[in-house]
């Protein structure tokens, strides 16, 4: 297994990178094949400790387990429950998963903006002025998935959305989590 630990606001230790590929080896008992780990362990604020841990297996697949606590070792251990119990769901799924390579891989990018709100007060009624400015922007790969294939990706992340490629319709798709749990789909269609 290839393994990259990055530490933030806190120094590098032997013992928790030994640690951290004592408790990842676990995760070889249900996947064998060649996979990526790239593990962030940090110091909030007030003795609380974040471990974020994201798995990139040979396919493509990536499994993300993180936690904070007041204890960075168990934080370590509960992220890697989460993707050890993410892996027992979806065993069989992971490991028929194979990339698409007759499906278009599409890349966009999403830009948060945020809008301030500025009042003028003068003889006639009040004006409201927006301003608007660019917080964040991100660039997505929209990889050629089936729309089962992106629930699974969409479990395995922890994510509440994901941008896909369909591999059935080759169009841009989204699948999110509701907030009653159900997944939705926005499908999009070029006109």
């Amino acid at each position: 297994m290839q393994l990259e630990i990055t530490f933030r606001k806190m120094e590098s230790s032997d013992a928790l990178r030994d640690h951290v590929q004592e408790k990842l080896a676990k995760i070889r008992k249900y996947i064998d094949e060649p996979m990526k780990a790239h593990v962030v362990l940090g110091e909030e604020r007030r003795h609380r400790y974040n471990a974020s841990i994201l798995i990139t297996l040979h396919n493509g697949v990536k499994i993300k387990g993180v936690d904070s606590s007041e204890d960075l070792y168990q934080s370590i251990e509960k992220a890697i429950e989460r993707i050890e119990k993410q892996v027992r769901k979806y065993k069989e799924k992971i490991k028929n998963s194979k990339p698409r390579r007759d499906v278009p891989v599409k890349k966009f990018s999403s830009t948060l903006i945020e809008v301030e709100t500025e009042e003028e007060v003068d003889e006639t009624p009040e004006v409201v002025e927006h301003k608007h400015r660019v917080v964040k922007t991100e660039e997505y790969v929209a990889e050629p998935l089936t729309v089962d294939e992106a629930i699974m990706h969409l479990e395995l992340q922890h994510k509440t959305f994901l941008v896909f490629t369909n591999a059935d319709t080759h169009e841009i798709n989204v699948v999110y989590r509701r907030e009653d749990g159900v997944f939705g789909l926005i499908e999009t269609h070029h006109s």
